[in-house]
């Protein structure tokens, strides 16, 4: 007879099979299920070294995997200042007086998470607003997404002043440094001039990183996740990841996906295709707690600040592109996206649509932020048109947040050159394509 490791009786147990089916105890053998079932039934697994637990019928259901995770951010927000729950600036301002008074004079202090559009002054913070609580400290707190507000002191530590440029407009995604009447940098900053500030931070350190996805690993331990999909990581931090499985402490299974064109910094993205290709790995290297899943891009920005890339213009914002919708060939497709879009380019299409060819021919799956509708079905038109060029059903490529998917996005893959693949391609958030 083989014997359990340990039974878990009197439980609620949800199985989540196709019948629906409840159980009231549980066996587990080298870290699996090995049973499910009544008391009874599962007491016949009990050995001399099994060890019993009962559940005095609290409820039991699988863990929870989330396909789109950055546990890594998550740990470092949860060691700086969590602003997901804040409802004003004033709110902001009593986390922030707070974290100051534990921190050394001079130090850096971050934070993550507001979002103006909650708060009950209806703006965003500026560096005024900081001034008042951590005058003494570089302070840099990014929005939800896409922007961050810093205060007098991180200005002057990175060297910004009135005198500052802009990222040059030709550059995508480059957004801006924001500035008062008077001409004067108000602590916001958007899309790439994000980096002006955040070149002025010290890194993180390896024992830094290590300490953020071990403080991820037991917050998501406490709500039930058991899997992430972390999109997008930098080498450095996907060693850190390696660092924290072999000391045994990465308790969440962790699926990395490489960060590439318009994840990286703008100036490694050169250096991206040798970098990949010299890792000597692709999709599926690696073993059940942790695992090099796909290459990661970032094609477009976001809904919410009106960077996503859409087929029509945003609300009072007429005149901003061109609404025209043409089917064409995938070389049109993208140079007409790339003329006049609405909504931002953060990767130059062509070249988007040159690399999802590339990583796929090497074996990679791709996972694609796209938002805005016209970038979704480009990328879904990248996706078919790679698939057609060379069939390989080992691959499953990915878009995420795929907030308004088109009925053309769900058509694009079920072509005739394509129908007897395996399923290719899921939209997470979404809406699931394939081409079965």
């Amino acid at each position: 007879m083989v014997y359990a490791d340990s039974i878990y009786l009197n439980a609620h147990i949800i199985t989540v099979d196709r019948g629906g089916t409840r159980a009231q105890a549980l066996a587990v053998r080298d870290g699996r299920f090995a049973a499910v079932g009544t008391d009874e039934q599962i007491k016949e697994w009990r050995g001399a070294r099994t060890e019993v637990i009962d559940l005095r019928g609290q409820t039991v259901m699988p863990g929870l995997i989330d396909a789109h995770n950055h546990l890594l951010s998550t740990g470092r927000v949860l060691r700086a200042i969590p602003l997901f729950g804040a409802r004003s600036i004033a709110e902001v301002k009593a986390k922030l007086r707070e974290r100051a008074a534990l921190t050394p004079q001079g130090q850096w202090i971050s934070g993550r998470g507001w979002d103006e559009s909650l708060f009950a002054e209806g703006r965003a913070p500026t560096r005024h607003d900081l001034d008042e609580v951590a005058p003494d400290h570089p302070v840099v707190l990014h929005r939800v997404w896409n922007k961050l507000v810093c205060n007098s002191l991180a200005l002057q530590t990175a060297g910004i002043t009135r005198e500052t440029p802009d990222p040059p407009h030709d550059v995508l995604y480059a957004g801006r440094i924001a500035r008062d009447e008077h001409g004067e940098p108000t602590g916001l900053f958007t899309d790439r001039a994000k980096q002006l500030i955040e070149k002025a931070m010290p890194p993180p350190s390896d024992a830094e990183l290590q300490a953020s996805i071990e403080t991820a690993c037991r917050a998501y331990n406490a709500a039930g996740i058991t899997t992430v999909v972390e999109p997008g990581l930098l080498p450095r931090e996907i060693r850190a990841f390696q660092q924290v499985r072999e000391r045994g402490r990465l308790t969440v299974r962790s699926r990395l996906c490489v960060a590439a064109w318009g994840m990286a910094p703008l100036e490694e993205e050169a250096r991206l295709k040798d970098r990949i290709e010299g890792m000597g790995v692709t999709s599926g290297f690696g073993d059940e707690w942790l695992k090099v899943d796909a290459i990661k891009f970032m094609p477009d920005g976001g809904v919410g600040d009106r960077t996503a890339l859409m087929f029509e213009p945003y609300l009072n914002e007429p005149g901003t592109g061109e609404a025209a919708r043409t089917h064409h060939s995938v070389n049109e497709q993208a140079t007409r996206a790339r003329l006049r879009p609405y909504g931002q380019h953060v990767v130059d299409p062509e070249l988007f649509y040159e690399m999802v060819q590339w990583a796929h021919d090497q074996g990679w799956s791709v996972e694609t932020h796209a938002c805005g509708d016209r970038m979704i079905e480009l990328t879904a038109e990248a996706y078919a048109d790679a698939v057609k060029r060379n069939p390989a059903p080992r691959v499953r490529h990915r878009i995420h947040h795929a907030y308004l998917p088109t009925a053309r996005d769900l058509l694009v893959l079920p072509l005739e050159e394509v129908k007897e693949l395996k399923p290719v391609m899921t939209v997470v958030g979404g809406q699931h394509i394939s081409t079965g």
